[in-house]
This record gives C-alpha cells, structure tokens and sequence, in this order.
C-alpha cells in the first residue's frame, strides 16, 4: 500500500502543481506547498509522545564506533554497498 500511494503521489502531484502554477502563479504554488506541511507540523506538536527510559545502561562513543566498525567488517553485503559508494564518490555517478 505504501509503495501504491508513493507512485500515485509521485505521478498526480506534478500536475497538481502544475495546475496551480498555470492558474495562479509559481508563488501560489509554493505557498500552497508550504501551507499543506501546517496539518503536519501540527499533528507533530500535538503528539502525545509516552517515552520510556532505556533498561540498557548508556553506550560509550568510543565502544559504539568500535561495535560499528565491527558489524561492518563482519558483513559481506554492508562491505559491498560501501565500497560502491566510495567508488560512486570518487568516480562520479555513471551517465
């Protein structure tokens, strides 16, 4: 469902916008962008968020990289994608 509403807001919102600048103006159309994020800054502020306090005892910096490093060396699939990426940014994405 979520994949259904992402690809159905990526399609109609490009003619929503589209629409409205031809009607009223690219101002228009950025102001009712800004505008529509209100509800959701709001539902945002309103939630009544219950936090509760971690039973674990708190993780050094230090230990947590070391524990980072480790995963990361332990695991073909995150050395992978790693390496692309380092690739990708010295070299620059593929045309």
């Amino acid at each position: 469902m979520n994949g259904i509403n992402y690809n159905i807001a990526r399609s109609v919102s490009p003619a929503v916008v589209g629409i409205v600048a031809a009607a009223a103006g690219a101002v228009a159309a950025l102001a009712l962008n800004a505008l529509l994020y209100l509800p959701l800054m709001l539902a945002f502020f309103l939630w009544k968020r219950i936090s509760e306090p971690s039973r674990l005892p708190p993780e050094m910096l230090k230990r947590a990289m070391v524990s980072g490093v480790r995963c990361i060396i332990s695991s073909p699939s995150i050395k992978i994608v790693l390496v692309r990426s380092m690739v990708i940014a010295a070299v620059g994405p593929l045309p």
